[in-house]
């Protein structure tokens, strides 16, 4: 049978109107297209680190604001979240906040799923609140390292996460998460990835589309609404491929149908910017 999913990145609600209406206007596109589930790397919301007794009232606003705007997925298949650093609130940069706020009260921050063939991987890659870290030694590093050993009878393994493994080359000092490319130097994360023939890696924080193709690995970052983050502009190299720059929201569609995976990238003016397919790594 066919599975259908949608990613989803960087909503930041309570960034301003017309990104929290764009935000609306890409869940509306996106449940219309009737998806098995949706993932969503995170940043839901626009929370600062801020001890204040106003923050902590703005940011159960901004909360309120994003389970209004994700209502309509809820109501139609699973919504699986992931943190971005803007969901860390409170000097201590903490996601007590984000694992309450999506029902996850006293579980870990990283989960698995199978949905119809499909199984899907979230970690919680925000140890270093703007730079992104996975740090191999953790909980959640042992974990994933025993999860990923386990055979399954998965057709396809997504993997989600807030930050891209793929960076433009002045983001890559911190080889902590990033995949540096003068040197080819891996970092600790991507070689898991890779060993366990996962198919997708679904992340954000960039603010624009990107897709890139590492190996038989494919990372996706959806556009968020507004400029893109100036690095973003240093153009394609080997493995990245800057797809759509312009200040547009998107999101990806993903279908799995037999032995092909589609990808497509939707702008919220309806432009599809980007369409390719793979074939599954089992």
């Amino acid at each position: 049978g066919m599975t259908t999913w949608i990613h989803l990145s960087d909503l930041q609600i309570g960034q301003s109107s017309a990104a929290d209406a764009s935000a609306a206007q890409a869940v509306e596109m996106a449940v219309a297209r009737k998806p098995d589930f949706v993932v969503d790397t995170g940043d839901c919301v626009h929370g600062a680190v801020d001890d204040t007794a106003e923050e902590k009232e703005r940011v159960k606003t901004l909360w309120a604001g994003y389970r209004k705007v994700v209502r309509p997925i809820l109501k139609a298949c699973p919504l699986f979240q992931v943190p971005g650093n803007h969901d860390c609130t409170g000097s201590t940069s903490s996601i007590a906040t984000f694992l309450r706020q999506t029902g996850r009260t006293g579980k870990p921050p990283w989960f698995a799923a199978t949905v119809k063939g499909v199984h899907l991987v979230g970690l919680d890659l925000t140890p270093e609140r703007h730079t992104g870290g996975f740090l191999p030694a953790s909980p959640q590093g042992r974990w994933f390292r025993r999860h990923l050993a386990r055979p399954r009878r998965a057709r396809c393994i997504v993997v989600a996460g807030h930050y891209p493994i793929f960076a433009p080359p002045d983001l890559v000092e911190d080889d902590r998460l990033h995949f540096h490319e003068p040197s080819s130097g891996r970092g600790p994360f991507l070689p898991l990835l890779d060993d366990a023939s996962v198919d997708l890696y679904l992340c954000g924080h960039y603010h624009s589309y990107e897709r890139c193709r590492y190996r038989r690995l494919t990372q996706v970052v959806p556009a968020c609404h507004g400029p893109a983050l100036k690095f973003m502009q240093s153009g394609a190299s080997r493995y990245r491929r800057a797809i759509d720059n312009s200040e547009r929201r998107s999101f990806t569609c993903f279908r799995l149908d037999g032995d092909r995976l589609h990808g497509e990238a939707v702008a919220v003016d309806g432009e599809i910017i980007d369409r390719w397919w793979q074939k599954p790594n089992r």
